[in-house]
């Protein structure tokens, strides 16, 4: 009896602890109501092209115009691939696959000298409870004309179904259907395809999801293609940079953020319930990164030179670091050699690190020789598939964009990231250099 006691206390000991641990970790999860907004918002205004249906189908439509001139086309929001895989696996049976709803129809043609627009809303194949929308037919040969694009179609809120956790999902996209003449272009095309070019649809993906927590941040969300883009900012600030030239901070899923003092980790985003799920962490766990505010890895290198270095043996002796991605392919690059050159010279804290990303190493030498870039210079091999680019450092640090700058403190912080001569001219006034931002103002 003696020893129960003792053995007890500790096991409830153990219990409590373990309770309290896991009150802890609750209270660091971040749950985020997400709304769905009938907007692209800050976002890209994603566009996908309609498929157009073989003419034996058009018997299963009612409502169809009786006109010669007629296309009946579909416009896809779940993958038919995907739907039919999950039928030839028994994942869903042949009724759940007739009653799918994976795409809207539009019937789209031409009547006394304008073309008209009917999208089947309620998915019932039958155009005679829906809007015809009738316009001019030149506006399927301007399909960039946003304005008038914007002024004249509609957008729709139309039923979809999805396939989630075993389950068919009832959901609703916006989505605003336009005509768009040779959406796709051919070498040769037959008549049939002219044709088909001449009845083109395209649809504008016209929604994002947004949320606030903390009571001091927002998220923003777009799903499209199966690709998921989640961007952060302050209540009062804007999402994207106005700045031409700023990189555009965007996060998936498993990506770390940092915001002003504190870090957390996109655990997983629910598209059904329209929640994410984020976790406090602690900035000592925070892994290398590629945005602003992020500690890039201490890279080791080898220059053209042949020489062995690395960044943190370089900040030994310098503030800053100035990361400059080229080619000799790329023209606005080497139009700023001057600008880097004069910044090598006139600023002795910052060392400029050119990485040039090409595929031939003796025009790379040529350049560096001829324009004196007497700096830091790295070779890295330009391929044609990202799959080989992951040791990179061009990979590494999410370089899409040339010439792409980093600035990089003492402490392997990104400072500022950004692409082109704008980007360039703001690190020139992060580093206070007057006599260039002068020049370049004027």
């Amino acid at each position: 009896m003696k020893y129960f006691i003792p053995f007890l206390i500790l096991i409830l000991t153990f219990f409590i602890s373990c309770k309290i641990e896991n009150e802890q970790k609750e209270t660091t999860q971040i749950i985020i109501d997400l709304d769905l907004q009938k907007n692209n918002g800050e976002f890209i205004n994603p566009i996908s092209p309609f498929a157009h249906l073989r003419k034996e189908l058009y018997k299963d439509f009612k409502g169809v115009p009786k006109l010669d001139s007629i296309s009946i086309q579909m416009h896809r929001t779940y993958s038919l691939r995907d739907l039919k895989k999950k039928l030839a696996d028994k994942v869903i049976d042949s009724t759940s696959f007739k009653n799918f709803i994976y795409g809207v129809y539009a019937v789209t043609g031409f009547e006394n000298g304008k073309q008209f627009l009917i999208v089947d809303v309620n998915n019932n194949k039958d155009f005679n409870d829906d809007v015809k929308q009738i316009f001019s037919n030149k506006l399927h040969e301007s399909p960039t004309d946003y304005k008038a694009r914007d002024s004249i179609f509609k957008v729709f809120k139309i039923k979809t179904n999805t396939y989630h956790k075993g389950e068919i999902i009832e959901k609703h996209s916006y989505i605003r259907p336009f005509p768009y003449k040779d959406f796709y272009t051919y070498k040769n095309p037959t008549k049939e395809i002219i044709r088909e070019n001449n009845f083109q649809l395209a649809s504008q993906y016209n929604q994002h999801y947004s949320g606030e927590f903390q009571n001091n941040y927002k998220v923003a969300i777009q799903n499209f293609n199966k690709r998921t883009t989640i961007l952060f900012a302050k209540k009062n600030e804007t999402f994207k940079p106005k700045t031409r030239g700023v990189y555009y901070t965007k996060y998936a899923v498993n990506d770390t953020v940092k915001l002003e003092t504190a870090s957390f980790k996109i655990d997983s985003l629910d598209p059904i319930k329209n929640k994410l799920f984020l976790s406090k962490i602690d900035d000592s766990l925070v892994k290398f990164g590629y945005r602003p505010n992020d500690k890039i890895k201490d890279f080791g290198f080898y220059d053209i030179k042949k020489n062995r270095n690395k960044i943190s043996t370089i900040l030994k002796n310098k503030e800053y670091i100035l990361l400059d991605f080229w080619g000799t392919w790329c023209e606005p690059c080497k139009k700023l050699t001057p600008d880097l050159l004069e910044i090598n010279e006139k600023i002795p804290s910052v060392q400029v690190i050119g990485i040039a990303y090409d595929f031939n190493e003796k025009a790379v030498n040529e350049y560096i020789k001829k324009n004196k870039l007497n700096w830091v210079n790295i070779f890295e091999k330009r391929v044609y598939k990202d799959s080989l680019l992951h040791k990179k450092i061009v990979n590494q640090l999410n370089v899409i964009n040339y010439p792409t700058f980093f600035l990089i403190n003492k402490k392997r912080k990104i400072v500022y990231r950004g692409y082109g001569k704008s980007s360039l001219d703001s690190i020139k006034k992060i580093l206070n250099f007057k006599s260039i931002i002068a020049n370049s103002n004027s």
